[in-house]
């Protein structure tokens, strides 16, 4: 999409915003589809969206969440920050820094990649009381992410 939106069609950075909103969007439309057409994921008759279990405990998940997005943010607000930083300075310094980010950005998706499919694999584990099975797949991604780390 890239290559079509800026090279083909020469629509500069637009295209490249174009090219992302394309992405995402094909991200949600294909899981929708897996979801709603391909019969695969259970639906649970005795779970409701407002029912006592669903509409309770939230003080704990939101203390949970806020800070799991506090160091989401700040983690993501100090590329940004650093990059700004770097925009009033020289040419070569705007360079390095560029090439730092994007070094960063490597570095942490990753990581991210491996910690997704770990938490999905050990979730899944866990829910068919595999707890051999979890702990593998935990000390399989710990291990992957010190070597990444290492690298």
């Amino acid at each position: 999409m890239v290559y079509l939106f800026y090279y083909k069609l020469e629509l500069g950075f637009k295209g490249i915003c174009l090219a992302t909103a394309c992405m995402f969007m094909t991200r949600f439309f294909m899981n929708c589809g897996l979801v709603l057409f391909t019969g695969i994921f259970e639906t649970f008759d005795d779970v409701k969206l407002f029912s006592k279990q669903s509409t309770t405990g939230y003080d704990e998940q939101l203390k949970l969440g806020l800070n799991s997005l506090a160091m989401g943010v700040w983690g993501w607000w100090a590329f940004d920050i650093f990059t700004l930083i770097a925009s009033y300075m020289s040419a070569t310094i705007i360079a390095a820094q560029t090439i730092l980010r994007s070094i960063g950005l490597i570095t942490f998706m990753l990581p991210v990649g491996i910690s997704q499919a770990c938490g999905t694999l050990v979730g899944n584990a866990v829910g068919e009381g595999r707890k051999d099975k979890a702990l593998s797949y935990y000390k399989t991604s710990q291990l992957l992410g010190f070597v990444v780390s290492l690298m």
